[in-house]
């Protein structure tokens, strides 16, 4: 490795045998080398006293001098390190990995998984220029076919990767077969180019059976790119720092001497400005000053005195060094106590770097039982990946370079789409008809007197309320709290104003103004402006003015909406249109019948809406007078600019499409695209489950349709062509996919069919996704199951560094409180409308029982009840039907005329046991928890929360027995109390009580007692094939069980008996029995699980014992563990 690194910055080194208490001889290699690695251990340390033959591992070295580049970055798993090189304006992402190898049965979901966490790594860092090397275990220049060799080209594929083929790279110890299973992968970059990839063969002192692999990079170094970001325009405002009494004393103050006479727009317009100066002016004076002031760029993430007289040592060393070096003076000493100055500053650094983040993992504790917002704020500070730092973008074909050129060409990008550009086969007679008609519409509403229904201060009150808090200012410096904060009497400004705009019938241009953000779509190169979505912020007053506007059309709107419409619907679901298609694929293959699916794609779509169009429609569908002119007024002369590190671009016109980000958007857009969901159900062509027509389920701009027969399916596609003609935008033929389904009765093949959209073929595929569910042409649910588990990985992987990882990090409690909130919601995303069977239940279980092991630092032999008992957490088969449950609640509560409920009361009415229908098998689900029957829930609907109550309640129950069952059948978990089982509230034993960090250890010891998997020398001599002396190893008096561990073990009394009279007097205070005359067992029972013999108590009067009990566990293991240390090793293992 020495050798090696005299010709390399950096040395990403696989299996390099160490376990997690020797990982620190890494840096032991030479006084020149630095590194970080993981151990195989590093999730579940393993002992000293227990160490086997080394195995696994991975590690990064590099050259001292870097030392100052270089970040070791805890993400990933014990299977790749990961480092950040901090660049001049760049920075790096270099990682070591080493994936599984093949063994006997291919370890496909291990490597899978592997890949998948690597893919969440760089979706984290996905501005950093990528570098992943290593150990892949798996040959990519062969011609041989293989699962796992399919998962990592699509990887490769996925992330842009780029590699250059050596030879071979593994020897086999039989010296005749090798392989290429070592590459260095790197994403592509304009700033960073791999130059040349070449095997070091000539290295003497290689005695490993793998040839070391050299990469040479060239950094293009950018000075375009700014390294200091602009401040914001406007400082945010820390509320819980503002004096509201004293700020709102300020703005009635000041809002007196404003003129209330609103008679014309300009005295509107200079109304609303002072408006925003006194909100804006008033909460800076009532802000604590430090808050308000610009953040600089710290040169250190911690700051401490000690790290400060370190800085200024180091200072002095470095002067008296280059002093001395220029008069020729200069010493060993000189030199010695330079480089001391400097090494103990970056480990000062390091140090408090540790300790900053364990302070934040405890501020995550102390949260989530104080303040819910505040927790979830603090988890995602820590999920998120560094703030983006763009260098370079693309648009239009053109790169563009440094902070100034970028954020002109995000306004080129936008301004682009906010113009109507010609299409050649557009309808220019519709489009010029309905501009005419535009025109006429708008005379006849300045005409029309009659008045919009005025605001009351309840509605405005009501509307505040709606709107988010903590989000981001406008362009203004507004944020909701400004005038949540300002109380009533602001209210009652804001409904004198709303009111003066609604009898105007016309909108300010103040509130016109609009800030877009560009968001990365977390698909395709994060260079390119085609990725991102332009999400507009706009000002806050607008907001309020868009929700009085919403909730007068919407009366008129929602009646007309066409019922296959899902999206942005209130009572309604977006999965309502999946059921749909689940309904009729399953209904037409009991049937042998085949189903075509088409999934059309449109470009763009809330950005290219015609305005003149979607004023008419307005008009048409019944929105006269002053509430059409207002809305039409809103979309006149809009102007955007873009909002970029900290700066804006120069304004422009938005002279088409509605804004993401607005209120009224969604209700808009569905308006626009109402008629062609009303052309595709009055064609009366394609999908029928009966006599309702449901041939084209649509979720706000995801539209599909479906039919059994490929004409008519063609006939749908050839219809929501002709209108996107008429409305002037543009379906993307290679987005828009077909995915025919055929069953075992039918054998069509469907390659001599095909589809066009206009004049172009459409592609025919095995699987797209719709709404997030992936749908195949098997219609098996094992691929979606398959894609939920892989995005379940990486939500688990990016909350890593939040501590949520077993060993080491939060507290189970904690960390199971996120698994449910962060990650079983999006393993389980989609499963109730496939329902899927037993296979695929098993994988989902295998993630869900193999997470809830890692995080409460269980092994995996641990029992499979154990960990469902533990953390209160439902089986998944459990969690899916209660997923089912509650959308068949949510049907049973719709209209009667809802395509859902119809189809449901058809279904269920018509179809046999046996049906595959997905009512039908509701039914059994129904049945299995001992629910009432679907068909009377349907005529007698619960209202949500009964519904939601008792599902919850039976399904609990069942489950709860179903474990209590299962956990009787394991003499492991013979101490842990089942009696008193509570699925939904985790086990008591899991509860901290405390913040302190040693708590959270004595846990991970006790759950191991509790279930059986602590490893004892009778545990040992029981499972090992080689003969293991059972006797203790400390006393040699009698077995080590767990009675004699814990209870009668002389050699350690010293440390147990202080604590058994503590325990003693707790148990006689509570229970008022003496615990040293208890039997034996009952005394275990009392020190791991004491629920099941003291009953009556509450958790928080046994909360003292729970902690005594606790601490008596970890004391004695620790003993254990100090006196085995002191014997040879071959007497630790009892041989």
């Amino acid at each position: 490795m020495k050798e090696i690194l005299n010709m390399a910055e950096f040395l990403l080194i696989q299996e390099h045998w160490l376990f997690n208490f020797e990982i620190h001889k890494l840096n032991a290699i030479d006084d020149n080398i630095r590194g970080c690695g993981k151990a195989v251990d590093d999730r579940n340390p393993i002992p000293p006293v227990q160490k086997p033959r080394g195995y696994g591992g991975v590690g990064i070295l590099w050259r001292k001098d870097l030392d100052h580049l270089v970040t070791a970055i805890s993400e990933g798993n014990e299977r790749m390190q990961c480092v950040i090189i901090s660049m001049e304006n760049t920075s790096i992402l270099l990682m070591s990995v080493y994936l599984p190898t093949k063994g006997q049965s291919d370890n496909y979901v291990e490597f899978a998984e592997c890949i998948s966490l690597l893919g969440a790594i760089i979706e984290k860092y996905t501005d950093h220029i990528i570098i992943i090397a290593g150990d892949f275990n798996e040959d990519l220049t062969t011609d041989k076919s293989s699962r796992r060799k399919e998962c990592l080209l699509s990887f490769v594929d996925e992330f842009l990767l780029e590699t250059k083929y050596t030879k071979s790279t593994f020897i086999h110890p039989n010296g005749r077969d090798n392989s290429v299973i070592d590459y260095i992968f790197m994403r592509k970059s304009v700033n960073c180019k791999m130059e040349k990839v070449y095997r070091l063969d000539t290295l003497g002192t290689n005695t490993s059976d793998h040839i070391p692999v050299v990469c040479t990079i060239q950094e293009k170094c950018m000075a375009i790119c700014s390294k200091n970001k602009e401040s914001s325009q406007f400082a945010r405002v820390k509320w819980k720092s503002v004096d509201i009494d004293l700020y709102q004393a300020l703005v009635k103050d000041r809002t007196c001497d404003l003129d209330p006479n609103l008679t014309t727009m300009l005295k509107v317009d200079q109304y609303i400005s002072n408006i925003h100066e006194i909100l804006t002016s008033s909460a800076m004076q009532c802000a604590d000053s430090h808050n308000l002031r610009p953040k600089r760029r710290q040169k250190l993430r911690c700051w401490t005195p000690e790290i400060k007289q370190a800085i200024k040592l180091n200072k002095e060393a470095h002067y008296m060094y280059k002093m001395k070096e220029d008069s020729g003076t200069l010493t060993q000493q000189d030199v010695v106590k330079r480089k001391q100055s400097k090494s103990h500053l970056r480990s000062l650094c390091r140090k408090e770097n540790a300790k900053a983040q364990m302070q934040q993992r405890l501020e995550i504790l102390e949260a989530k039982s104080e303040d819910s917002a505040l927790f979830h704020r603090l988890v995602r500070r820590q999920r998120n990946g560094p703030k983006s730092n763009l260098c370079e973008l693309t648009v239009n074909g053109q790169k563009l370079q440094g902070t100034e050129n970028i954020r002109d060409g995000w306004k080129d990008h936008f301004n682009k789409l906010a113009i109507p550009t010609d299409c050649e086969k557009c309808d220019k007679v519709y489009i010029e008809h309905t501009k005419h008609d535009t025109d006429i519409i708008k005379d006849i509403c300045i005409s029309d007197s009659t008045p919009i229904q005025p605001a009351e201060t309840e509605e405005i009150s009501h509307a505040l309320g709606m709107l988010n808090t903590g989000k981001a200012p406008d362009l203004y410096g507004v944020t909701v709290e400004h005038l949540l904060y300002a109380g009533d009497p602001m209210v009652t400004i804001l409904t004198m104003l709303l009111n003066a705009i609604f009898s105007l019938a016309l909108v300010p241009n103040v509130l016109k103004y609009g800030a877009i953000t560009p968001v990365f779509k977390k698909k395709g190169s994060v260079t390119d402006a085609r990725n991102y979505r332009g999400i507009t912020v706009l000002p806050v007053i607008g907001k309020l003015l868009e929700i009085l506007i919403r909730n007068r059309i919407r009366k008129i709107l929602e009646p007309i909406q066409n019922p296959m419409q899902r999206g942005f619907t209130r009572n309604a679901s977006p999965l309502y249109c999946a059921l749909i298609i689940e309904e009729f694929i399953r209904e037409s293959l009991a049937n042998k019948d085949p189903v075509y699916s088409a999934y059309l794609d449109a470009r763009t779509a809330f950005d290219v809406v015609n305005h003149n169009s979607l004023l008419r429609k307005l008009f048409n569908a019944g929105i006269e007078g002053k509430l059409w002119s207002i809305i039409q007024d809103f979309h006149t002369n809009a102007v955007s600019v873009v909002k970029w590190e900290g700066a804006v671009s120069s304004p422009f016109n938005i002279h088409q499409g509605v804004r993401q980000g607005g209120i009224l958007s969604a209700d808009l857009y569905k308006l626009y695209v109402n008629q062609l969901l009303n052309r595709l159900s009055d064609s009366a062509l394609g999908a029928h489950i009966g006599d309702t027509v449901c041939n084209a389920p649509t979720c706000a701009d995801d539209l599909s349709s479906i039919s059994k027969c490929s004409t008519q399916l063609q006939s749908l596609c050839d219809i929501a062509v002709d209108y996107s003609r008429m409305e002037k935008y543009e379906l993307q033929p290679l987005k828009s996919v077909i995915v025919p389904v055929t069953g075992k009765g039918n054998k069509k093949s469907v390659t001599q069919l095909a589809w066009t959209l206009g004049d172009k073929p459409m592609p025919i595929v095995d699987q797209t996704s719709h709404i997030g569910i992936v749908r195949v042409d098997t219609n098996k649910p094992t691929a979606h199951v398959d894609n939920n588990i892989l995005k379940a990985q990486r939500a688990l992987y990016s909350m890593m560094s939040s501590g949520l990882h077993g060993e080491n990090g939060l507290d189970p409690e904690t960390s199971v409180h996120l698994l449910r909130t962060y990650v079983i919601p999006i393993l389980t995303y989609g499963l109730e409308i496939y329902l899927p069977g037993r296979e695929d239940i098993k994988s989902l279980d295998t993630f869900l029982k193999r997470t809830l092991k890692h995080i409460l630092s269980l092994p995996t032999t641990t029992a499979d009840p154990a960990p469902y008992i533990l953390s209160g957490v439902l089986p998944i088969e459990g969690i899916i039907h209660l997923k089912a449950l509650s959308l068949f609640g949510s049907i049973s509560r719709l209209d009667d005329s809802a395509i859902e409920k119809r189809i449901a009361i058809r279904q269920l009415s018509v179809k046999s046991h046996k049906s595959p229908s997905w009512f039908i098998t509701i039914e059994s689900v129904l049945l299995k928890y001992d629910l009432p029957s679907p068909l009377s829930i349907l005529n007698t609907p619960l209202g949500k929360n009964r519904w939601k109550a008792l599902t919850d309640k039976q399904v609990t129950r069942f489950w709860t027995q179903e474990l209590q069952r299962q956990a009787a059948t394991y003499s492991t978990l013979r101490l842990l109390s089942i009696d008193g089982l509570c699925l939904g509230k985790i086990h008591p034993i899991l509860r901290l009580g405390t913040h302190a960090r040693t708590d959270i250890n004595k846990i991970s010891t006790k759950t191991k007692l509790m279930t059986g998997t602590y490893i004892l020398q009778s545990t040992r001599a029981a499972f090992n094939h080689v003969p293991i002396d059972p006797m203790c190893l400390l006393c040699k008096s009698e077995e080590e069980t767990l009675h004699h561990f814990l209870i009668k073990c002389p050699a350690m009394s010293d440390v147990r008996d202080p604590l058994i009279v503590l325990i003693n007097e707790c148990v006689y205070s509570l229970f008022a029995c003496d615990f040293s005359r208890l039997e034996p067992e009952l005394q275990l029972q009392v020190i791991i699980d004491h629920r099941s013999v003291f009953r009556t108590c509450s958790l928080n009067d046994t909360m003292e014992l729970e902690h005594l009990c606790r601490t008596l566990c970890y004391s004695l293991h620790c003993k254990r563990y100090k006196v085995m240390m002191t014997l040879p090793s071959r007497k630790r293992l009892g041989l």
